[in-house]
């Protein structure tokens, strides 16, 4: 199945990721693997409280196993600090990190690179100073979640019929303050540096950056798997590359929001099994 970068389909017509090794290997036909994983509903369920999204035994000890056999990156929304929480020392050390949806990069190789310039920084903090202040006039159930690049606000536990209330006084703030933008995910809203700048374009800098001198295109094999609206630009990178696998993260619920990606698991119970399956190859 072949689908440019630029089509979007909804899952329930994605076909269910193999997980035969044998039909892996077909598909790597001898090309070296670089791994790209989401967090939040990839590697963990998402819960009603983020910081309850904790990884289990079983997802530990597989990315442990990964990060020995394949280079390995962790793209999340978190913060740096946030994320390396979640992850034991033997994990952090071994991956290449794009938090803050690629803003703040940490490869394995020790390049690092942060994006957004001290005055638009600048402007931010003055933001996230503000939405803390007025966060208590929010509707009851909102919580916000910061990193050093984005500021999210969580409104899971809101009551449906104040969600468009959240948005509105959201909007009404993000508008006193020049070079920022909103970026919806799931049950939350996201506010970042209106940068050129997403986990797609850290997806490629980060292969550029790690993938062996003499290796080219052809060489290589990307795989990506996210769950979130925000992961979308990450597969519309990963199908740039010849050989490559988009993964979706979709329950059955889920299957109505069209998508870049062009496979699909339904739960991060699969993508265990399925990353546990490549320990197999």
């Amino acid at each position: 199945m072949t689908i440019s970068s630029s089509t979007l389909v909804p899952p329930c017509s994605l076909p269910h990721l193999p997980l035969e090794p044998l039909s892996i290997v077909q598909m790597l036909a001898g090309s070296r693997l670089y791994i790209f994983l989401d967090y939040d509903g990839t590697l963990t369920p998402i819960v009603p409280v983020p910081a309850n999204a904790v990884l289990s035994p079983l997802m530990k000890d597989t990315l442990v196993s990964l990060t020995e056999r394949y280079p390995v990156g962790i793209v999340t929304g978190r913060g740096r600090s946030a994320i390396t929480k979640f992850l034991t020392e033997e994990i952090i050390h071994k991956v290449s990190l794009a938090a803050s949806h690629g803003f703040d990069i940490h490869m394995l190789n020790g390049k690092m690179l942060h994006v957004g310039d001290n005055h638009q920084m600048s402007n931010f903090r003055r933001f996230k100073d503000a939405l803390r202040e007025y966060i208590s006039e929010f509707p009851t159930g909102c919580c916000i979640e910061e990193t050093g690049y984005s500021i999210s606000l969580h409104y899971r536990n809101v009551k449906k019929e104040e969600w468009a209330v959240v948005e509105s006084m959201l909007d009404s703030l993000i508008s006193r303050y020049i070079g920022l933008i909103r970026k919806d995910g799931k049950m939350v809203f996201e506010t970042r540096l209106d940068i050129d700048w997403n986990k797609g374009k850290a997806i490629e800098y980060i292969i550029s950056n790690i993938t062996h001198p003499n290796d080219t295109l052809n060489d290589i094999f990307v795989i990506y798997i996210g769950d979130d609206i925000t992961d979308e630009d990450g597969f519309q990178s990963v199908n740039k590359y010849p050989n490559h696998l988009s993964i979706i993260v979709s329950p059955d619920e889920e299957l109505g929001r069209p998508t870049h990606a062009e496979y699909r698991l339904c739960d991060p119970a699969e993508v265990h099994d399925f990353l546990n399956m490549l320990l197999q190859l």
